[in-house]
């Protein structure tokens, strides 16, 4: 592949209204416990900032839909005290810890992210495959990343349309579907 491109979007209803899908209507029925290491206990569904909803490292994409979050705020002299201590401790089971001038406040909460299901992803890519073992001489290309494909000698590339097919699949070789589709044509692509 000569290029490979992946991102998130916000999803139509997300841009327009937000909706509320089931699973945030009671977060508990996620409530999950194998062992004592590992526990899943929603107590909310929240919309987080674009920018925390997904990362991208080493081409691989991460979408949140559960957050398990540790939080914990510092302060020094002034920005302790009784109102910090009340700040603190609107959040059930919030510890709030206060001793020589310094404080803290600590507290776990864990929550599905709303509207994960409604992530929009967009990729695109596209391949050149030199037929003439390094000659030029006989250069495909083809992809999402352009209207048509083309070959022939990399000086007189001919343009023509593309069959590209894109298929979703699992490491099984089972098909993904996306949509209720799991392949796609060139004609397809947004």
């Amino acid at each position: 592949a000569w290029a490979v491109n992946l991102w998130r979007e916000k999803s139509p209803a997300q841009r327009v209204v937000s909706h509320t899908l089931p699973d945030c209507q009671d977060p508990s029925t996620y409530s999950w416990k194998a062992d004592s290491t590992f526990s899943y206990m929603p107590t909310a569904c929240k919309a987080l900032p674009n920018e925390e909803v997904h990362f991208i490292t080493q081409n691989k994409l991460f979408l949140a839909t559960f957050i398990d979050d540790t939080l914990v705020w510092d302060g020094t002299g002034e920005t302790c005290g009784a109102a910090s201590q009340q700040t603190c401790q609107q959040n059930a089971e919030a510890v709030y810890e206060e001793a020589d001038g310094h404080c803290s406040c600590k507290f776990h909460e864990q929550f599905i992210v709303k509207d994960a299901e409604e992530q929009r992803l967009r990729f695109s890519y596209g391949y050149e495959l030199d037929r003439s073992y390094g000659k030029r001489a006989d250069v495909w290309r083809d992809g999402f990343v352009s209207t048509e494909a083309s070959s022939g000698p990399q000086h007189d590339l001919t343009s023509h349309r593309s069959t590209l097919v894109t298929r979703f699949l699992a490491l099984d070789g089972t098909e993904c579907t996306f949509g209720g589709r799991s392949k796609w044509q060139h004609s397809d692509t947004v």
